[in-house]
């Protein structure tokens, strides 16, 4: 299984309940904050932005996929009518897991640490709260930006591309902590003062977090 569907079921598994609004937004942050923390795509996924974006490039395809193969929930003919407005507005689409979604989870460590970090701080937003956030983000920032008024012009455009994962490494901090966690991996046990001052540094994934702009 790829890592995206690992990532949807992990997300609803651990949450037991999420609409469809919340589910696109909440992967998106985690893939944006695994970038920023070790310089690399997680899913590879593209995310694309919309009115009410970024939304999963076909993400009603995927989840009716894993609903298909039993290891999600969802009212597949809600999810495949058309919407003018999200879950903002709308009842929520939600999705569920199965008993057999257990089977199918996220297994990095890293990832896994990272994600329930990231839910614990985000999945309890309400949608606009979440939408904030969101666009808080440098990508959407950069998006907005550029444009201005011309909304339109943005749909469709995929908003985590190269340039998020060359200003992630570009950053020397996140660059070195990278770095520093490569070495712990293969020296858990530190036997100098140095190695001692990371492992205390970097146990906590909590301090891999970025800031956001709001947060500053």
């Amino acid at each position: 299984m790829n890592r995206l569907n690992r990532l949807t079921v992990s997300i609803v598994e651990t949450l037991g309940k999420v609409g469809v609004f919340h589910y696109n937004k909440l992967a998106y942050l985690f893939e944006y904050i695994y970038i920023k923390n070790f310089g690399v795509r997680y899913t590879n996924e593209r995310f694309i932005k919309l009115p009410n974006g970024p939304v999963i490039n076909n993400y009603k395809k995927q989840i009716e996929l894993l609903f298909e193969e039993n290891l999600l929930k969802v009212d597949v003919t809600q999810l495949n009518q058309k919407r003018s407005v999200d879950d903002n507005s709308l009842k929520p689409i939600w999705i569920e897991p199965t008993s057999d979604s257990k089977n199918f989870l996220v297994e990095d460590e890293d990832a896994v640490k990272l994600l329930s970090q990231m839910l614990n701080r985000y999945a309890k937003l309400s949608a606009s709260q979440l939408e904030n956030v969101v666009y808080q983000t440098e990508p959407m920032l950069r998006i907005t930006q550029n444009e201005g008024t011309k909304e339109k012009k943005s749909i469709g455009v995929e908003v985590l591309d190269t340039t998020t994962v060359k200003n992630a490494l570009k950053n020397d901090r996140i660059q070195g902590k990278k770095l520093a966690l490569e070495h712990l991996k293969k020296y858990p046990f530190p036997n100098n003062e140095l190695q001692d001052f990371y492992a205390q540094e970097l146990a906590p994934l909590a301090l891999l977090r970025p800031k956001y702009e709001s947060e500053s």
